[in-house]
């Protein structure tokens, strides 16, 4: 294991070069693909703060990683190549899913850093490869808020939260191996893993060897605490939302161990047993059908359905668990026509609540102009007897006719 991890900016820049975000899949022909994501993942197209125009910046975006998925659909074996600090955790989970609903085969290469939702990401491959100076970061992720809200508004956020965390904890369950205190606990940590590390704890399969490779040792990393940028073989990334960059591990440290923010008894643990799932057996021939899965391995099957009901049993409560607020048919449908998970109906619901607001005050803007209220004009009386012309003429009209009633009769006014 490297002694080294981070490297002052100074010493080490010449060895850092920029390199510019990148999304791009190929396809190299013969069943196999390529797809690159470098860069910090995104719900939408960076714009302008005061212009609202995009800024032109590439980043990996739900639709853009969609436009270039199908460019490789067909094919067999897909080789992801990842170096992203993270970003928006719904469109991680959601980029997450669409590569495990993919039918190739899938190598997920570490190339630098994958943290926050890219390891969400990673966590996609059917295999795992990592070198010994790529990171691994996972953490329960952050919310932003500005403005006034009610305590229902905030309980709402609350909820979404932390369906946010369940989502991402089962989803790092689900790859490691490991129970869900103990991947609770590495996220509550905020825990960084290099190289071996990750492979130890079951978030990779393998560690590449540094023959005939480009990708470096921990020099490759450089930590810039004036402006909190991470960069990871040649790739900057925003460190600002990190609370635990391990500069405990600098150049000369100690024996390295694992970084977690706080005392964490899972990162401890991992450092002294075996990694939690065994390795692949080497030369197996590959199973094609769920039957013939099920006819040679009845006991793991029986295992992947306990567990698949199980999460199954989780995602419904955790949908319960943030359903207040939003539409009744809304979490029907997530639960049951068209199942997702309680991260992405919190999204949905989000809005939607989003998109009924700005309807009712549209309905508002109609209706005043509808009824005319606009046009009336308001008439004060100045202090006069408050009656208008009309009263006025009518009143003269009676008047004059009383008073030829009276001189015929003979009557005189008094």
């Amino acid at each position: 294991m490297p002694k080294r991890f981070l490297a002052s900016r100074l010493a080490r820049k010449q060895k850092a070069p920029a390199v510019e975000p990148m999304l791009a899949a190929t396809d190299l022909g013969n069943g196999e693909a390529e797809l690159i994501m470098y860069g910090d993942v995104m719900e939408s197209e960076p714009v302008d703060w005061w212009t609202g125009q995009p800024t032109g910046k590439l980043c990996i975006t739900l639709q853009r990683f969609l436009d270039e998925l199908d460019a490789v659909r067909d094919a067999s074996h897909l080789s992801i190549r990842l170096n992203s600090g993270g970003g928006d955790v719904f469109a991680g989970v959601a980029i997450h899913n669409a590569l495990r609903e993919l039918g190739a085969t899938k190598t997920v290469h570490i190339d630098g850093l994958a943290a926050s939702a890219a390891s969400i990401i990673a966590c996609a491959g059917d295999e795992v490869v990592v070198h010994p100076g790529s990171m691994f970061m996972i953490h329960e992720g952050y919310v932003g808020m500005c403005g006034w809200y009610t305590p229902g508004e905030l309980a709402l956020a609350q909820n979404q939260c932390s369906a946010v965390v369940k989502s991402m904890t089962s989803i790092y369950m689900a790859k490691s191996g490991r129970s869900e205190e103990e991947v609770g606990e590495l996220v509550a940590a905020e825990t960084w893993f290099v190289g071996q590390e990750i492979v130890d704890a079951g978030f990779a399969d393998s560690l590449a060897s540094e023959e005939g490779t480009d990708q470096g040792e921990v020099d490759d990393v450089v930590y810039d605490a004036s402006v909190k940028t991470l960069t990871v073989r040649g790739v900057r990334h925003d460190a600002s939302m990190f609370r635990n960059v391990p500069m405990a591990m600098a150049a000369g440290a100690a024996e390295p161990r694992l970084h977690a923010a706080v005392a964490c008894t899972a990162a401890a643990a991992i450092e002294t047993k075996e990694p939690p799932k065994a390795a692949k057996a080497k030369g197996e021939a590959p199973m094609k059908t769920a039957a013939e899965l099920r006819a040679s391995h009845p006991d793991l099957v029986a295992e992947i359905e306990r567990q698949a009901q199980a999460s199954e049993r989780e995602r419904i409560k955790a949908i319960d668990e943030i359903a207040g607020g939003i539409p009744p048919e809304m979490v029907a449908n997530a639960k049951f026509d068209e199942p997702i998970s309680a991260a992405e109906l919190a999204l949905a619901g989000m809005k939607a609540s989003k998109s009924m607001a700005a309807g009712f005050l549209a309905a508002i803007d109609d209706d005043e102009e509808e009824s005319g209220a606009s046009e009336v004009d308001s008439d004060p009386n100045g202090g006069s007897d408050g009656k208008d012309e009309d009263d006025k003429e009518a009143e003269a009209s009676i008047s004059a006719a009383a008073a030829i009633v009276n001189a015929a009769s003979g009557r005189k006014e008094r």
